[in-house]
C-alpha cells in the first residue's frame, strides 16, 4: 500500500486514535487525520481508510470508497446493534472486546478480529509515581441494578479509589 492512511475518529488528546496516529507517523507514513466529517473525494483507491470508535459522525457514502477500509470498534458493549450495522460498511473489523466477535461473525462478516485495547508506555507508565489508590477504575458505572454497577459500587466503597 503506497497511498495515504486516513484516520477518522473523535478529536481528543486521550482517544485511542491518538495512539494509532502516533504509531503510523513513527513509521513515516503519510497520514491524514479527520476529527470532523472526512472529505471522501480526497480518498483515493491506493489509500487506506481507518474508522476508530468513537467518531463524531458517520461518513455518508463510505460504501463508495475504492480503497480498503477498516474499523476498530471499541464500545461494542454499549451499543452492539449500532456497531453491527456499522461493520457492514468495512472490509475489515477489529473489535476490542473478544466476547463480541461471535456477534459479528453471526451477521456474516468474514473479516473480524479481536484487537484488545492497549497503552502507550511513554504515556501510561512511569516509575516516578507511587501508588495512591488501592483500586483504580476508568469507565462508566452503568445503571443502578446492573451487574457492573452493583459490583463496582461494592468494591469502590470499600477501598480508596480514583473516583
Amino acid at each position: 500500500m503506497n497511498g495515504r492512511i486516513h484516520v477518522f475518529s473523535l478529536g481528543s488528546n486521550y482517544s485511542t486514535a491518538v495512539y494509532f496516529i502516533k504509531a503510523i507517523r513513527s513509521e513515516g507514513r503519510d497520514l491524514i487525520y479527520w476529527d470532523k466529517y472526512p472529505n471522501l473525494s480526497d480518498i483515493k483507491p491506493k489509500d487506506f481508510f481507518l474508522f476508530i470508535d468513537p467518531a463524531p459522525d458517520w461518513p455518508l457514502h463510505l460504501e463508495k470508497l475504492k480503497c480498503p477500509t477498516a474499523a476498530y470498534l471499541i464500545d461494542v458493549h454499549q451499543d452492539l446493534i449500532l456497531r453491527l450495522n456499522l461493520s457492514k460498511f468495512f472490509d475489515i473489523v477489529f473489535v476490542a472486546q473478544k466476547d463480541y466477535l461471535r456477534a459479528f461473525l453471526n451477521i456474516g462478516h468474514k473479516n473480524v478480529y479481536w484487537l484488545p485495547l492497549g497503552c502507550d508506555p511513554e504515556i501510561h507508565y512511569s516509575l516516578k509515581h507511587t501508588r495512591s489508590y488501592d483500586v483504580g477504575f476508568v469507565g462508566k458505572l452503568g445503571s443502578k441494578g446492573t451487574w457492573r454497577y452493583d459490583v463496582l459500587t461494592a468494591v469502590l466503597s470499600k477501598y480508596p479509589s480514583n473516583n
